[in-house]
């Protein structure tokens, strides 16, 4: 689908589909596309005086978001027909936005109030009262990694990942990665909480925060293909998607594998509604727009005849065949050892 409007963000829940962006109608409105039925058919309604929104995600039963220079964070309980105001601010860039089930607590990350200050804005009802804790550095992108602790990235002179063991009152910088001057444009947490980041210097390189710890371990292999969003599935399996298009890597990192699908270009957007089964993709550049990318994961199934069939073998995998009694140090590809 197409919009006059810049599409920045996209959510999912179940069939109810939303992309949130500026408004065609007037450049001080934001725009938000939703539909109901997986993406049938649309309708669109526009946050009076809220600019382009930046950032949507759902949670406790309602869709958040904020936006660009739109100051305020909006609620909607009907899957985007409505949206009510729910913290008012005087200025400021809501970037990212992210709900925690395990506490019941949304974070939203940007910029200040005051202009070359960051933010961090907790609720601790669900999303139905907001509260500042935190005004140190410009934070681009929260998640959780639903232990209590949460993660963000941070773009200004003291750029990195940074964590909060307090629900977002004081952050402090992980060990284990420089920035070099690159931008770390989205993080992602898979099932079992380990976390995963691109870093946006050269070379680009997967990192990975073990769960439980505060220490980024860069992942060997091949050079990360962009800086984009990226999707942490479990068992080593991570999405990154960019204008450069849609990538997966099977084993953390040691080799990447390009999608072929030709999707729109997402331009500089940090934000895709991931899932299993398909991406709700965003696009910020010409054509303006979004578009749904299904079947994107390659879990194929292997018939294992031989060791060069064994080398083939991915995480996901379902694998029939042959069973092999040969001691795991003989096989040529040491990573399937196990």
């Amino acid at each position: 689908s197409e919009a006059s409007g810049g599409i920045r963000a996209t959510a999912i829940n179940g069939n109810n589909w939303l992309c949130v962006g500026a408004s065609p109608a007037n450049a001080s409105y934001g725009r938000v596309e939703y539909s109901s039925n997986a993406g049938a058919s649309w309708n669109n309604v526009d946050i009076v005086n809220s600019q382009a929104l930046n950032s949507v995600r759902y949670g406790n039963g309602a869709f958040v978001t904020g936006g660009n220079l739109g100051r305020n964070i909006y609620r909607s309980t009907n899957n985007g027909a409505s949206w009510t105001t729910v913290f008012t601010r005087t200025g400021g860039i809501i970037y990212s936005t992210w709900y925690d089930a395990t506490t019941n607590v949304w974070m939203a990350v940007g910029e200040s109030e005051s202009a070359g200050y960051g933010t961090t804005i907790r609720s601790t009802d669900g999303g139905s009262s907001w509260t500042y804790t935190d005004l140190s550095g410009i934070k681009d992108n929260v998640t959780t990694s639903g232990n209590g602790r949460w993660f963000a990235t941070r773009h200004d002179q003291a750029a990195g990942v940074y964590y909060s063991d307090d629900l977002g009152v004081t952050w402090n910088n992980i060990s284990g990665v420089s920035t070099n001057g690159g931008v770390l444009k989205a993080i992602s947490v898979d099932p079992d909480g380990n976390v995963y980041f691109i870093q946006g210097g050269a070379p680009m390189t997967l990192y990975k925060i073990p769960v439980g710890t505060t220490t980024a371990v860069a992942m060997p292999g091949a050079t990360a293909p962009d800086k984009g969003p990226v999707f942490a599935h479990g068992d080593g399996i991570v999405t990154v998607f960019n204008g450069n298009g849609l990538y997966n890597t099977y084993n953390e990192g040691l080799t990447w594998e390009k999608v072929p699908v030709t999707p729109v270009s997402v331009g500089n957007t940090n934000y895709q509604a991931f899932t299993e089964t398909g991406i709700l993709a965003a696009n910020t550049q010409i054509p303006l727009g979004f578009q749904y990318v299904p079947n994107y994961l390659d879990l194929t199934t292997l018939t294992l005849t031989n060791d060069t069939n064994l080398a083939n073998l991915r995480v996901g995998d379902v694998v029939t065949g042959s069973v092999f009694t040969v001691p795991a140090q003989t096989w040529s590809n040491t990573l399937k050892n196990e």
